[in-house]
């Protein structure tokens, strides 16, 4: 069950679970039924004003493969530490969210204190539970699966925990330089959250960060060069992304030579952002990808996106802020332009794909951007917002 269920979230698929983790019963009633049924007792303690506690309950204890796991394995129960201000003290929970794990025979086993992500928090939980190095375990899968990039991936995560940074590093890159070869759905992984992984790694062991560089310089030098393919390409800018060096395929796109259509349209979503920046209007407004086809990829899912849930999930909310983006960065150069019909175009795009006040507002603070305070007005009243001079700021 485990490494399914971490396969399931290393590559954001989920397994069908109850609705809610939690059985509504006090501590006393738990550990009877825990030692019933001769599982282990999970036990969360919160309090009101912990981000992190909230933040569990809604990216951690939301996930379905989390909650199928506690399910089998333990009788979980959320407890309020100011109202348990007794069994606080009594199990010496000063901070939060304090996970504690209790064996069948309500003995306390472990605990955890701070935020776990869902593929984190099922890891350290069958380490807690098994007393087996996990680490070592997944180290031996990919000795037997040698060509799933997925165990690769869930063994580098099991790595990074042990502070085990060099190989979890060799783990990541070989996902990233050989795994396509092996399984070609593993590319959107591959491209983002593999590289985000990597990326936080770096913030660690620095290797991994001259392991982007050495990738990202060679993709660029092809670039370069004019024989890069289109991965090739994709890749030089999502690691630039990655580094945070967005520059570097500005540099890169400006250099491209005349008929380099496909590579201009490759790249040029990841420059529209420092073309807004520098106030080079012209070269979004008539770049090699309009609006329309530049957010078409995204529209499906966004039709599938709850906006009244506050906040979204993580997935919908990078989602929706790439789109917002997109979109205010165009309206933005199209109003500069005065090329008012184009970004009212746009404007009742974004607002059709994502019907919030957010979105509104965001259209507004870029007419600002764009000088055009006629436009900004507008904007603010309709996402029902006030201007920032209108209280005298």
């Amino acid at each position: 069950m485990l490494i399914q269920a971490c396969l399931a979230l290393a590559t954001g698929l989920a397994l069908d679970g109850p609705a809610k983790p939690f059985a509504d019963l006090s501590f006393a009633e738990a550990r009877q039924r825990a030692h019933e049924e001769g599982k282990h007792l999970f036990v969360e303690f919160v309090v009101d004003v912990c981000i992190a506690s909230k933040r569990m309950d809604r990216e951690t204890f939301s996930d379905p493969t989390v909650q199928e796991w506690l399910r089998e394995h333990c009788v979980s129960i959320q407890l309020d530490a100011d109202v348990e201000a007794a069994l606080s003290k009594q199990y010496a929970v000063h901070a939060f969210p304090a996970l504690l794990f209790f064996r069948p025979d309500g003995e306390l086993l472990e605990r955890h204190v701070g935020f776990l992500p869902a593929d984190q928090f099922i890891l350290k939980s069958e380490e807690i539970l098994t007393g087996i190095d996990l680490a070592d375990r997944l180290v031996k899968r990919v000795a037997e699966h040698p060509s799933d990039p997925r165990v690769h991936q869930l063994c580098g995560d099991a790595l990074v925990q042990k502070r085990r940074f060099e190989e979890a590093l060799d783990q990541y890159l070989w996902c990233y330089d050989q795994a396509l070869e092996h399984d070609p759905s593993y590319a959107d992984v591959r491209s983002g959250l593999l590289l985000t992984k990597i990326r936080f790694l770096g913030g660690m062991h620095l290797p991994a960060v001259q392991a982007l560089r050495d990738r990202r310089d060679a993709a660029r030098e092809r670039v370069k060069a004019g024989d890069a393919t289109l991965l090739v390409t994709e890749d030089f800018a999502t690691l630039s992304d990655a580094l945070g060096e967005p520059e570097v395929t500005l540099e890169a796109y400006d250099a491209l030579p005349d008929g380099a259509d496909e590579l201009a349209r490759m790249l040029f979503p990841h420059v529209t952002e420092l073309l807004v920046e520098t106030s080079r209007y012209q070269d979004i407004a008539d770049g090699p990808v309009p609006f329309e086809q530049l957010v078409a990829p995204f529209t499906h899912a966004l039709g599938e996106v709850d906006f009244s849930a506050e906040p979204l999930p993580p997935t919908s909310g990078a989602l929706v802020t790439k789109v917002s983006n997109y979109g205010t960065w165009f309206f933005q150069a199209f109003l500069a332009l005065r090329r008012d019909q184009e970004a009212n175009q746009v404007a009742e795009r974004l607002l059709a794909l994502i019907p919030t006040h957010h979105a509104a507002a965001a259209l507004a603070v870029a007419a600002e951007d764009a000088g055009r305070t006629d436009v900004s007005a507008k904007m603010h009243e309709r996402a029902g917002t006030v201007r920032p001079d209108e209280h005298g700021h």
